[in-house]
């Protein structure tokens, strides 16, 4: 089956059906995405939230919605159902003045009086959404569906993350929705802070660096295994076996902490007597040490370093639900 895939800003501005609809305004295509628009919402009078108004009386401030549609051209990871293209969609607080000027200046017209922005600072200020995989575009339907499967006209949908985005003005929602955005930002931190550690241990340790000058989005995405690779100059030769340098000094290390142990408490393993009055076994075990230290052991960090990034990537876009 061939899908005729969305290829421009004006091809999914026109599923959305929104041109004509008044409630929606300034609808312009992204320009950093192939198939993205924006569009402008005014905040409903009668809310707890406060947008600054310019000496007319007209407001500054809007929700601004961005709509991106992931097209298959563009993303690295696989769409899991081809007929169903997900979309990114993101709604904040907008000024209008702010995004055109550096600052406030209360002489001009089109700037929002002071005493309005006071207002405004007084009143509680929605909270930034951003939703992904929560809606998709159907083409087979040729109609946008939440994850639930719900059908959604264009219209509806924006509506829906309006909803979403006022309901943040409700002070037992807005406090609920940053303790849990702090608290996923926090454990996002801590594994940072823990793939950080375990890149320092697979090269400082055992000796291998990880290519990032990929041009893949490794932060989100990964590492792919040809990245892996052993630092030239830290190699050496022991018993015929090409060993990190830095993986030698670690075998080195930890047979001398091994033996100091083992004769100062005294240790007796018959089987590690054996081992030692037999060149044959000794090199053999040596040989395997060696190989565990210096391949085993870095493929598992790289691999736990990637398991990471992928846990990272769902806590992430974990938040990206609305309310």
């Amino acid at each position: 089956m061939n899908i005729s895939y969305f290829n421009t800003a004006d091809n999914l501005i026109e599923a959305f059906s929104i041109r004509n609809d008044k409630s929606f305004e300034q609808i312009m295509p992204l320009g950093d995405r192939k198939v993205g628009f924006s569009v402008q919402v005014k905040y409903p009078e009668g809310v707890r939230y406060h947008p600054p108004k310019k000496k007319n009386g007209t407001d500054d401030t809007f929700a601004l919605i961005h709509v991106v549609y992931t097209h298959p051209d563009e993303t690295r990871t696989p769409i899991e159902n081809k007929e169903k293209i997900p979309l990114i969609i993101t709604i904040v607080p907008y000024s209008r003045y702010r995004a055109n000027h550096f600052d406030y200046n209360f002489e001009d017209e089109d700037c929002p009086t002071e005493k309005s922005l006071e207002e405004s600072k007084s009143s509680p200020r929605p909270v930034d959404l951003e939703y992904t995989n929560f809606f998709f575009y159907d083409h087979n339907q040729h109609i946008f569906v939440d994850k639930k499967g719900s059908k959604l006209s264009g219209a509806k949908l924006l509506e829906r993350v309006m909803d979403d985005h006022l309901k943040t003005i409700n002070t037992a929602n807005a406090l609920k929705l940053k303790f849990k955005l702090r608290s996923q930002s926090l454990v996002v931190n801590i594994i940072n802070l823990k793939i950080s550690f375990l890149l320092w241990i697979i090269n400082s340790i055992f000796g291998r660096t990880i290519d990032e000058n990929t041009g893949s989005p490794a932060f989100l995405e990964g590492y792919k295994k040809e990245n892996l690779k052993k630092l030239s100059t830290d190699s050496l030769k022991i018993f015929g076996y090409n060993a990190a340098r830095r993986v030698i000094i670690l075998f080195c290390a930890i047979t001398a902490i091994s033996f100091v142990i083992f004769f100062f408490f005294d240790f007796k393993n018959e089987y590690l007597k054996k081992i030692t009055s037999n060149n044959f076994l000794a090199l053999t075990h040596t040989i395997f040490a060696l190989w565990i230290l210096d391949v085993v052991m870095p493929v598992l960090i790289f691999y736990l370093i990637n398991l990471m990034i992928k846990i990272k990537k769902k806590i992430i876009f974990h938040k990206f639900k609305g309310l």
